[in-house]
């Protein structure tokens, strides 16, 4: 971001670093098609610790 940058609102400055995204594809997630799938409720246990309030956000969402 440079000086004149300062004043811009956030979601206009996004716009703008579109040139310093990566040109190159991402490999693919490896074995993703081996794990099982569980409800949002389980995969947000691990997180409990980490955020507040995760299972309000769950609730919500829901």
């Amino acid at each position: 971001m440079v000086a004149r940058d300062i004043n811009e609102p956030q979601h206009a400055l996004r716009f703008l670093d579109v040139d310093e995204e990566p040109e190159g594809m991402f490999p693919p997630i490896q074995d993703f098609d081996n794990t099982p799938l569980v409800s949002l409720n389980e995969a947000v246990v691990p997180l409990q610790t980490i955020i507040p309030d995760v299972k309000h956000m769950v609730k919500t969402v829901k």
